[in-house]
C-alpha cells in the first residue's frame, strides 16, 4: 500500500484527472464527504447512497440534504447499496467512495467487488476505515488488491474533529476489468457479523421504542441528542 503523504480522505480524488466527473458515495450519514465533493466542482453528477435507517435516522438524512444542497449536481438515494446497484451501468462511474458497513469489512468484501464493477477502466475506486480498528475493512481490501493486481493508495492524515473522517482512506485506480466474486471466507465472516450488529440494533430499537413510550416525546428527544453527540465520530 503507497502513502499519499500529506493527503486526506477528499484528496484522493487528485488520484484521477479531469473535470465532469460521476461519482457514488456508499454511505453518506451527515453528508460532509458528499458535500465536500460536489465543492470540489470536478463532478457533473454526485450520488449518495444512504438507508437513513437504525441510528441513521431522517433527522441525519436532512442534514445531509441541507449541507450538500437540494439542487444542483447531488442526488441523494435513500436506499440500500444492494438497491441501488442495478440503477448504475457498469463502467459509468468514474469515482466511487465506500463509506458503510466497516464493521463487517463493506460486508466481507462484497461492496467492494460488486460496485467496482461500476466505475470506469482509468478510474477510482476509493473507501475509508483503512486501519486496524477496522481489521476486516483492512482484509477486505487487501484482498481485493492482491486479486486484481491494482495498486493500492493510503492517506495518512485523518480528522478526528470531523465525524467519520477519523480513519485514513484507501484507493485504487482501476487499470482492467473486475471479475469474479468476493472470496467466501471473507464474505462469510462479514455477513455474521453484520448479522450480529443487525440482532443487536433491532433489540435496541426495541428498547428505544419502549423508552420513548415511558418517558415522552420531549424527554426522548433530548436523549437521543446527547447519544448522539456521544457517539460522534463513532461509526454505525
Amino acid at each position: 500500500m503507497r502513502e499519499l503523504a500529506g493527503y486526506h480522505r477528499h484528496d484522493i480524488l487528485n488520484l484521477i484527472k479531469g473535470d465532469g466527473l460521476i461519482g457514488v458515495e456508499l454511505g453518506v450519514a451527515a453528508g460532509d464527504y458528499s458535500a465536500r465533493m460536489v465543492a470540489s466542482g470536478r463532478f457533473a453528477e454526485f450520488f449518495g447512497v444512504d438507508m437513513y435507517a437504525d441510528t441513521h435516522d431522517v433527522d441525519q438524512y436532512k442534514t445531509a440534504l441541507r449541507k450538500v444542497g437540494l439542487h444542483g449536481p447531488y442526488k441523494l438515494l435513500r436506499m440500500s447499496f444492494a438497491e441501488a446497484y442495478d440503477l448504475f451501468e457498469d463502467e459509468s462511474l468514474d469515482f466511487i467512495y465506500i463509506d458503510g458497513y466497516a464493521h463487517s469489512g463493506q460486508e466481507g468484501g462484497e461492496t467492494i467487488w460488486q460496485w467496482a464493477r461500476k466505475v470506469k477502466i482509468g478510474g477510482l475506486i476509493a473507501g475509508d476505515d483503512y486501519h486496524d480498528d477496522w481489521p476486516l475493512v483492512k482484509e477486505a481490501v487487501d484482498r481485493f488488491l492482491d486479486y486484481t493486481g491494482f495498486e493500492g493508495y493510503m492517506t495518512t492524515e485523518v480528522e478526528p474533529d470531523i465525524n467519520y473522517a477519523s480513519h485514513p482512506s484507501w484507493g485504487a485506480i482501476k487499470t482492467a476489468a473486475v471479475q469474479g466474486e468476493a472470496p467466501a471466507d471473507l464474505l462469510q465472516r462479514g455477513k455474521a457479523v453484520g448479522a450480529r450488529i443487525a440482532a443487536k440494533r433491532k433489540a435496541g430499537k426495541r428498547l428505544g421504542d419502549w423508552l420513548h413510550n415511558v418517558i415522552g416525546d420531549k424527554r426522548y428527544a433530548r436523549l437521543r441528542e446527547w447519544n448522539r453527540a456521544r457517539k460522534s465520530g463513532r461509526k454505525s
